[in-house]
């Protein structure tokens, strides 16, 4: 899992420009699914077709974006202006390494001190050129920072200023070992989260599904990683489904999967569920804790991953079950 892992973050796919993202999902999941397909935001929708004659549709989502920076201007001297994208935060990414599509690599500074607040457009990308002759990057060009993820002991991971990330490979687990199921599936790797939810809005309206679970991470405080799956009630824009999030705990509990329930309405963070709920879907979140998600850090516990993917494993096969004998 930690390798695969590691490919995932290597996939460059910050907010805007998501294409690394298509071709790592088709090449993991071509096998699995019956169609991979994309939108116009980036959007990358997995399917696998209803079995039976239910008509249904069924959508597990997840946020596989990540924050980084566009090129605004490269000046004479070589100086490489960005703007931050996916992020707002930016003193957390001083001094740290990034790479444009083109292989440059540099370093990402400010002229701003840490101790003031560090705007989206106060960062530049110091690369050693001299001259503009020197910097083949232009604008609009899209800078990645590199920080892949380390492996702390047997279990647990830091994921760095990318944490939500960890749960496109939970849903391509999740995605891998369900069977077929007589509703349409839809297994969503969504873009553009951090860009006021614009990536989920059009999935949204596209997908029209009867029913949402929505991956995602939950900071600690009440909660610490490796005390299993969470379930969440609520988040920013709204609350869950308060009968689909029994389903999940019901499922949870017959394969004796460990839980956490709470709800996480953190100031400032984005809804993920908010525009589903628009579309009438019922709507649920399953995730995992993160740790020293202050510091930068995004500490998890792989057994919560796997927790969380056996939790909407288990609830598909459940709900499979039950339209099955409905049918019959």
């Amino acid at each position: 899992m930690t390798d695969n892992i590691k490919k995932l973050y290597s996939a460059r796919t910050v907010c805007g420009s998501e294409h690394d993202l298509a071709v790592f999902i088709k090449e993991r999941l071509a096998d699995r699914c019956d169609e991979i397909s994309c939108d116009d935001m980036g959007n990358v929708y997995a399917l696998k077709k209803g079995t039976g004659k239910s008509c249904r549709k069924i959508a597990v989502v997840c946020a596989a974006d990540e924050p980084g920076f566009v090129v605004t201007h490269v000046a004479e001297n070589g100086r490489i202006s960005l703007h931050a994208v996916g992020t707002k935060d930016c003193g957390k990414y001083l001094g740290m390494k990034a790479e444009s599509a083109d292989g440059t690599q540099g370093i990402l500074l400010s002229d701003i001190s840490l101790r003031e607040n560090i705007g989206a457009s106060d960062m530049y990308f110091e690369t050693g050129a001299e001259s503009a002759g020197d910097v083949t990057l232009k604008e609009g060009d899209f800078i990645s920072v590199l920080q892949p993820p380390v492996a702390l002991g047997k279990n647990k991971i830091s994921l760095g200023v990318m944490g939500e990330k960890i749960f496109a490979e939970c849903l391509a687990i999740i995605a891998e070992c369900g069977g077929n199921y007589c509703f349409d599936t839809y297994f969503v790797f969504v873009s553009q989260h951090t860009f006021a939810s614009r990536g989920e809005k059009c999935a949204a309206y596209i997908l029209g599904a009867d029913t949402v679970i929505a991956l995602c991470t939950a900071e600690s405080g009440r909660l610490s990683c490796g005390n299993g799956a969470v379930i969440l009630t609520a988040d920013s824009g709204g609350r869950c489904s308060r009968t689909l999030t029994k389903e999940l705990c019901d499922a949870a509990e017959g394969i004796g999967v460990k839980l956490n329930k709470c709800a996480d309405i953190t100031k400032g963070k984005p809804s993920f569920i908010s525009p589903f709920i628009a579309e009438g879907a019922r709507t649920a979140l399953v995730g995992a804790c993160c740790e020293k998600t202050a510091e930068g850090a995004n500490i998890c516990d792989l057994r919560d991953i796997r927790s969380a993917a056996a939790t909407v494993c288990a609830y598909l096969i459940f709900e499979d079950e039950k339209e099955n004998n409905t049918e019959a």
